[in-house]
């Protein structure tokens, strides 16, 4: 059996010691009744497992790879500080390039992705319409050096948040163009899913289309995407022609710069929720809290697991498209043992999925565990509410 990418990371599997200190953190595994296949150490054993060949590939161990958030934190807290995480997704492209069964709901991920441009299912055609309301302030024809990437799940799930960034930059006097209907999905998915050759292939189109643009910046309000941008594809197609940003630490340096101001008070007390892939993957804890600082009258409070220790919002990993019901629950712990002693009006996130399956988490809390209801708003949107 070839199990390429698995085989490279032999002498990492085998250096699992069982020592259990990852399944503690795993907001799948306690999602799952502490279940051992759910989690982190278990799935090491099955992957361990293929690799000697006394466990065969089938949808029930497919399931257990891809029942994982991608989160992490078992990485952080590993001792001999194995990339639990990579591991699992190099399981991922064995198991495909296998051709074993995925989870059904990946199959209409991957087929949207190749017929849509975008993992949700929206037609080409919808992908701009968060542009309708602005009256030609996000241009696609505009000649500058940066260009806002909306993002899927932004241009799809959180129309409101590309609206807040184009009202920012214009109120920033920042000149910015868009690829308009004309953007693709970064491919992010398919690299989560295991589709590696796809995720290549894809990134390769989307590079030689921004380079079309001739900018020399990008900035994206998706961590999914900066993460794809910064990290994944130089790493699978080498270095690209442009700076990627993400729009806190682009809004971070407009308000150092004096280029944003606020015009009034905010008077609202809110959380800081770090997104797995900003956080703990890229390192961006920062940038996201010196603009809720500089914002006056918004206090903020922070969770007792944030920063590096911050639970995941339970949608990454492509988890939550393919077992909604996990992920949702994932958010809904969040919001119950985190959010809800703060006693805060508002979770401020900087992640569009985040904030789409935090607000899942807050409507759970309530109609279960009687939480007081919270508001969730991405960075962007906060910044432009308080610029008026």
């Amino acid at each position: 059996m070839s199990l390429p990418s698995l085989k490279k990371l032999r002498n990492d599997i085998y250096f699992c010691i069982r020592c259990g200190f990852c399944r503690f953190v795993c907001p799948v595994v306690s999602e799952k009744d502490m279940e051992e296949t759910a989690g982190p150490r278990g799935r090491m054993i099955l992957i361990r497992g293929l690799i000697t060949g006394d466990i065969k590939p089938s949808s029930r161990v497919s399931d257990k790879m891809y029942m994982c958030t991608g989160c992490a934190y078992c990485r952080l807290k590993c001792p001999p500080g194995l990339e639990v995480d990579n591991i699992v997704l190099a399981a991922r492209r064995d198991l495909f390039s296998l051709g074993t069964p995925i989870p059904e709901g990946h199959l209409g991920v991957l087929s949207s992705l190749k017929s849509n441009g975008n993992p949700f299912g929206g037609l080409r055609s919808e992908r701009n319409k968060w542009m309708e309301s602005l009256g030609g302030l996000a241009d696609t024809m505009s000649k500058t050096n940066l260009l806002y990437w909306v993002g899927c799940t932004t241009s799809y799930t959180a129309p409101n948040i590309a609206s807040s960034m184009a009202r920012i930059l214009n109120k920033a006097g920042i000149s910015f163009k868009t690829l308009g209907a004309s953007e693709k999905c970064c491919g992010y998915p398919y690299l989560l899913i295991g589709d590696e050759e796809s995720f290549k292939e894809n990134a390769k189109e989307v590079v030689k289309q921004i380079s079309m643009e001739n900018v020399d910046t990008v900035v994206s309000s998706c961590p999914g995407c900066y993460r794809t941008f910064t990290e994944l594809y130089p790493k699978y197609i080498g270095p690209l022609p442009f700076k990627t940003l993400h729009s806190s630490q682009f809004i971070d340096s407009l308000i150092r710069d004096g280029r944003i101001k606020f015009s009034k008070p905010m008077n609202l007390k809110v959380t800081y929720h770090d997104p797995c892939d900003l956080g703990r993957h890229v390192g961006i804890y920062d940038p996201p809290r010196n603009v809720i600082l500089s914002i006056p009258g918004v206090n903020l409070v922070e969770m007792e697991r944030s920063r590096a220790d911050a639970r995941c919002c339970g949608a990454g990993g492509a988890l939550r498209l393919a077992f909604p019901e996990v992920s949702t629950n994932i958010a809904t712990t969040r919001i119950k043992l985190d959010v809800a002693p703060l006693d805060v009006e508002a979770i401020v996130t900087a992640c569009p999925t985040c904030v789409r399956n935090l607000k899942d988490g807050v409507t759970i809390a309530e109609a279960i565990y009687d939480v007081k209801k919270v508001d969730v708003f991405d960075i962007v949107e906060l910044v432009n509410n308080a610029i008026g």
